[in-house]
């Protein structure tokens, strides 16, 4: 920095530079690129035809919309933290996220296979628990890594609240998850859900805790990716499929509701963000 530009920018560049709790390392690119584009092309496949692939349960088109658009929001956290040239303040987060999410994984599908083992269950686990290794082994360690704020974002605390506890419901009690979601969908169907809902958990508590705007302007794309791919989804599956959602449940509502909320709130902050920087 030269000393010209906002206050904003300049401190900006401060923290990029280290000026707070840890001088940033570079984390290795390929590995990034790699699992961003696996986890994109996963995403994208779950998206477009869940059918087609040799997944452990059966998922009808808006199912694996959700679930893709679920993962095609962790994949957009990996390539932003790729973008930044691996900063390790960019790559805490998304790797955190994919440990946890794809650890939740591997033991919601376990689970579920345990009443009827298949051999799809047990090596979509077996691959879950490995990537999850993986980014655990990859993820950057210590508290130093983290720029915590004195003032977390309560709202994105309550929003991380409900999707860890969505994952634990779609862990723990999949049958009691599965009468209670906003469509139809069976017990076995949960755990497409857990670890995604896991991962989203872990990216909004990073988000309302970080104190570094550049960081938290990064984790902001992935969270609307999520929220849009899933309304849109929701909604085209609403207007195509009149029976779709029950308007007299309250489950519609609220799925509805928290990605709309989830939509907006990114979208605003993102904003707010970019014209503090300008």
């Amino acid at each position: 920095m030269n000393g010209t530009g906002t206050p904003a920018t300049r401190l900006e560049g401060l923290e990029r530079r280290g000026a707070g709790p840890t001088t940033p390392r570079r984390w290795p690119g390929p590995l990034l690129a790699a699992l961003a584009l696996g986890l994109a092309t996963l995403g994208a496949a779950v998206w477009i035809a869940p059918g087609s692939l040799p997944l452990p349960w059966a998922l009808a088109p808006l199912h694996g919309r959700c679930v893709g658009s679920l993962q095609l929001g962790l994949a957009c956290a990996l390539a932003q933290a790729w973008r930044g040239a691996g900063d390790e303040a960019l790559v805490v987060a998304p790797l955190r996220a994919l440990a946890v999410g794809a650890a939740v994984e591997a033991v919601a599908t376990l689970l579920s296979a345990v009443a009827e083992p298949t051999a799809r269950a047990w090596g979509w686990a077996a691959g879950a628990a490995l990537l999850a290794a993986l980014a655990c082994t990859c993820a950057p360690r210590g508290h130093d890594v983290m720029a915590p704020s004195e003032r977390p974002a309560r709202a994105w605390l309550l929003g991380a609240a409900a999707a860890a506890l969505a994952a634990l419901a779609l862990t723990l009690a999949p049958a009691a998850a599965a009468s209670a979601w906003p469509w139809p969908m069976q017990a076995r169907q949960a755990a497409a859900y857990a670890g995604p809902f896991a991962a989203l958990a872990m990216l909004a508590q990073a988000l309302a805790r970080e104190r570094r705007r550049y960081v938290r302007r990064a984790l902001l794309p992935p969270l609307f990716v999520i929220a849009v791919g899933v309304l849109a989804a929701s909604a085209w599956q609403g207007v195509t499929h009149a029976g779709t959602f029950d308007a007299w449940r309250v489950a519609p509502w609220i799925w509805f509701a928290g990605f709309g909320w989830l939509a907006a709130a990114a979208a605003v902050q993102a904003r707010a963000l970019r014209s503090r920087r300008s």
